[in-house]
């Protein structure tokens, strides 16, 4: 199997620098044919410690080492501290876990120190509840947190769950939560425990957004929560539901129907969270007709005299779905009109900026949605003005200005459409 062929979330492994060295210290030990594409990083690291840790007096080094650097709170320790361990040392530092530094010790990087420590709260069964909560302050207790649950995930559930859920009863320091919620929001296949503890922390007001945040984008998160956490939460005040907006922003790709249905039953019915809806569609990439009724719903209620966030959309749909993208540009505009107070459309100038690039884009569609709205307007307002146009085209009731597309883009993208099409 070539790379290529490798699993993303290994790849995405060897993205690392300090991943892909422990993957090529495997691969130079045991050959291409070795390879287990669905190991972790953790794993790796196991593997490693089996071929190079391989002796009682290096694991007692290693053990002692790492008991110093932890207490100590330090990256190096004095060498003299273990001259009883030269012949390991060497040993060690050829194999690039130890390396040494003048008169002083210390792992090869710190993730192998981390990962050394972890396999010691396994070894001697530590409490990992026991030791965050004594140094919620230390230094290394963020990277000792996330290194040894991971390890215990994998190693030990059983002593992971019962290690977290003592955490979440404690009253911790803000950066220790939220490193909990993180930890737990990024696991693909969440567990039932980390569920529940997430569920019970969405129904309380203090860490909520930090969950939303820290679940987004997992399709596994989003199923879990989509029928029974995300509803109440989509119905709380606007000021409350911005970080709803971006699980739904995040998870249109995997779960497209029921980001659907929880903004048609929980957000368009509501004109004060408009807003909210209109940003959620920003991220929509595979539209069709129930959404383009939802979003120009959003579109014909908005008292903005600019419609700005319509542009984009139209935008990335003109060329794959250009009935779609004028029927929305269609809608935007003329809500603008109606939003203007009698102001002239054809007088705007950067709000519009990249309309005649649609019109060339879709120029049959474009002219189909606006001439008959245009003659009306243009009537009304310049009816006594001259023009190129009204020399090329006597016929019609269009004029047209001699100006810049910049300066006047509906005229530039009208005009488009015109040559286009005749």
């Amino acid at each position: 199997m070539g790379a290529l062929q490798w699993p993303e979330s290994f790849r995405n492994i060897l993205r690392t620098p300090q991943h892909l060295m422990v993957f090529l210290n495997y691969l130079d030990a045991d050959g291409l044919e070795a390879i287990d594409v669905s190991m972790s990083y953790q794993q790796m690291l196991d593997k490693l410690w089996e071929r190079n840790v391989n002796s009682t007096r290096k694991r007692e080094l290693i053990r002692t080492l790492t008991n110093r650097l932890t207490e100590n709170e330090a990256l190096w320790a004095p060498r003299s501290a273990f001259d009883d361990y030269q012949t390991e040392i060497a040993q060690l530092e050829s194999d690039e876990v130890l390396k040494t530094e003048q008169l002083r010790i210390g792992f090869s990087h710190q993730t192998l120190l981390e990962h050394a420590r972890a396999r010691l709260f396994v070894q001697q069964q530590l409490s990992l509840s026991d030791f965050i909560i004594q140094r919620q302050d230390a230094i290394f207790v963020r990277p000792t947190a996330w290194h040894v649950l991971k390890y215990l995930r994998e190693a030990d559930p059983a002593t992971y769950e019962s290690e977290i859920q003592i955490l979440f009863k404690q009253e911790l320091r803000i950066h220790i939560r939220y490193l909990l919620i993180d930890f737990i929001g990024q696991q693909a296949s969440p567990t039932e425990i980390e569920i529940s503890l997430f569920a019970m922390k969405l129904s309380q007001n203090s860490d909520r957004n930090r969950i939303l945040t820290a679940i987004r984008g997992n399709s596994n998160w989003f199923e879990a929560f989509k029928t029974t956490h995300f509803p109440p939460l989509m119905q709380l005040p606007v000021e409350n539901s911005w970080a709803m907006l971006g699980v739904i922003s995040m998870a249109w790709s995997f779960a497209k129907e029921d980001c659907l249905s929880l903004i048609e039953n929980h957000w368009i019915g509501n004109p004060e969270k408009d807003r909210l809806s209109a940003n959620a569609f920003q991220d929509l990439e595979e539209w069709d007709v129930r959404s383009e009724k939802l979003f120009i719903t959003v579109i014909q209620r908005s008292e903005d005299s600019r419609l700005w966030w319509f542009q984009r959309i139209v935008e990335r749909t003109i060329d794959e779905q250009p009935d779609l993208a004028i029927r929305i540009l269609k809608a935007a505009i003329f809500r603008e009109y109606e939003n203007s107070s009698g102001v002239n459309p054809f007088d705007s100038g950067e709000p519009w900026y990249e309309l005649p690039k649609i019109a060339e884009a879709a120029p049959t569609e474009f002219l189909i949605a606006f001439w008959d709205w245009s003659v009306a307007i243009l009537s009304q307002f310049e009816k006594d003005t001259h023009s190129s146009l009204i020399r090329r085209y006597p016929e019609t009731l269009i004029y047209f200005s001699d100006l810049r597309e910049h300066e006047r883009p509906l005229y530039s993208a009208l005009e488009k459409a015109v040559e286009l099409t005749a």
